[in-house]
C-alpha cells in the first residue's frame, strides 16, 4: 500500500504550488508626506505676509510716572482672559473674582538670595491685580495686599508704612513682558 502511495504521489509532474500574484487586486498606493517639507510650506512667508509674533505687541503698554500700572488696547473681558493667560503662564497662584475686577495673586519675588530662604518659610506676597475699564482701553493696576485692612503699627516708620518688601512693580513688569511677547 506504500508503494502505491508513492508511486501516485511521483508520477504526477510538477507544477508549481504558487501561482502567479499578478491577477490579485492590490492595495492602494500611500503618498507619504514628509513633516519639514510640509512644516516649511504652510510657514513660508510670500512677499506681502509679515510672519505671526505671539503676544500682544503694540495692545499693551506701561503706564508713564506709574510703575505698577500698564493699560491693554482691548475691552475688558479680553483684557480679564489675557491678564489671565499671563498669570497661568507663569505659574502664579491666584483667585479670579471678576465681579470686583480683581485678581489676588500670590507672588514669590525673591530678594537678595532669590528664591533661597534660610529659615525655610515661603516668602510668597500677595497682590491684588485690579483690573478696570478707562476710556476705549482696561488699565491694570498691580499693588501689595497684606490680606487684612488692620494696619500693623510695627510696620510703621515715621508714622508712614514700610513696604520695602513690596514687588508689586516686579511683579507687574512680569505680566507685561508675558502679555507683551507670550499671550495672544
Amino acid at each position: 500500500m506504500c508503494v502505491l502511495f508513492l508511486a501516485g504521489c511521483s508520477g504526477t509532474p510538477k507544477q508549481s504550488r504558487l501561482q502567479s500574484t499578478e491577477s490579485l487586486e492590490k492595495p492602494p498606493e500611500m503618498a507619504i508626506k514628509d513633516p519639514i517639507k510640509e512644516d516649511a510650506k504652510e510657514n513660508a512667508i510670500t512677499g506681502d505676509e509679515k510672519p505671526r509674533r505671539k503676544g500682544l505687541n503694540s495692545d499693551v503698554y506701561l503706564v508713564e510716572d506709574s510703575n505698577t500700572e500698564l493699560k491693554i488696547k482691548r475691552n475688558f473681558d479680553e483684557a480679564w482672559t489675557l491678564l489671565g493667560q499671563a498669570i497661568r503662564v507663569n505659574n502664579l497662584k491666584a483667585i479670579a473674582k471678576k465681579n470686583q475686577g480683581v485678581y489676588i495673586v500670590s507672588y514669590k519675588s525673591g530678594g537678595i538670595f532669590g528664591e533661597f530662604n534660610i529659615f525655610g518659610t515661603s516668602n510668597d506676597l500677595t497682590y491684588a491685580c485690579k483690573v478696570e475699564t478707562v476710556e476705549n482701553e482696561t488699565k491694570v493696576s498691580v499693588k501689595f495686599a497684606d490680606g487684612n485692612e488692620k494696619l500693623d503699627t510695627s510696620s510703621l516708620k515715621d508714622g508712614v508704612s514700610d513696604y520695602s518688601y513690596d514687588s508689586s512693580s516686579k511683579l507687574l513688569k512680569l505680566i507685561y513682558e508675558t502679555l507683551l511677547n507670550e499671550v495672544q
